[in-house]
């Protein structure tokens, strides 16, 4: 199963599951995710960051989840074998500063 955010980002659900675990890891505190549109909110599990639901990270979700992978890669810059990682840090990072993303 692979994870497509609308900000033009597509990883497998393992490297989805290693980015949300390191960020969390650097100081990310996860808001919670909005109900896609077809689903009530009294229905929706908020935790969910996993299924394709074309659920929504909130702008300052997104830009805590960014603050917490710029630490994660300052920590990485040393890491000869991160540089796969740094790459998909950084533009997750960079988009996600901006605004807010679904996860589909």
């Amino acid at each position: 199963m692979s994870i497509e955010l609308t900000n033009g980002l597509t990883v497998n659900l393992d490297q989805w599951l290693y980015i949300l675990v390191t960020a969390e890891k650097y100081g990310w505190k996860p808001e919670g995710t909005v109900a896609p549109g077809d689903v009530s909110p009294d229905e929706w599990d908020g935790n969910d960051y996993f299924s394709n639901s074309y659920q929504f990270v909130t702008d300052s979700d997104a830009r805590n989840l960014a603050e917490a992978l710029h630490w994660a890669i300052a920590a990485m810059r040393d890491d000869p074998f991160s540089s796969s990682k740094i790459d998909v840090f950084s533009y997750l990072a960079s988009k996600a500063r901006l605004r807010g993303f679904y996860i589909g």
